[in-house]
């Protein structure tokens, strides 16, 4: 990345919801290829990156989570790609057990929530805060939102108190707008 008082264009490519089972080429997603060719400098990826709750196996255990995202990540076109162009990863819900996954979620088979967790930050360079911004040289900061790790349950009632974010990071994302 440019130093962030440099000036100078910045091109970045944007993906989500990878589902294995829902492959376009057998070496891997074909947007890829396109993606490639644009040259970008970096890449978000926006979560549901493994869908753990889809296809025809399940990873209801540590072990098969973890085989999913080898399985992902050892696609051509996705090896290839990320060997090359940098990227920042959020996770979402399928990244962790299923839909609407969230603290109180119940297992999937053996794979809890805390699991989830700890199998995307083994298999993603996250860091200790799963929520952070970073600048590109003088043009682009993006912020990466946590959505999934300090949300209330979807069963609480909706108002102006029900917080997606939680309150720490709701707090660190006004302080660094």
């Amino acid at each position: 990345a440019p130093e962030p008082s440099e000036s100078q264009t910045v091109s970045f490519t944007v993906v989500g919801c990878q589902r294995y089972d829902r492959l376009d080429d057998p070496n891997g997603y074909a947007i890829y290829k396109s993606m490639e060719r644009l040259n970008p400098d970096f890449t978000v990826l926006t979560g549901d990156t493994v869908y753990l709750d889809r296809g025809p196996v399940k990873a209801r255990s540590i072990e098969l989570a973890r085989d999913r995202w080898r399985r992902v990540y050892e696609l051509p076109y996705l090896f290839e790609y990320h060997a090359r162009v940098p990227a920042y990863w959020q996770k979402d819900d399928h990244d962790l057990l299923r839909d609407e996954a969230g603290p109180a979620s119940p297992p999937l088979g053996e794979l809890t929530f805390e699991d989830g967790l700890k199998v995307f930050r083994d298999h993603t360079p996250v860091g200790d805060v799963p929520y952070r911004s970073f600048r590109w040289g003088s043009l682009a900061e993006v912020w990466l939102l946590e959505g999934r790790e300090f949300r209330d349950s979807n069963a609480a009632p909706d108002g102006p108190n029900k917080s997606l974010l939680g309150s720490e990071q709701k707090a660190w994302l006004k302080s660094t707008l």
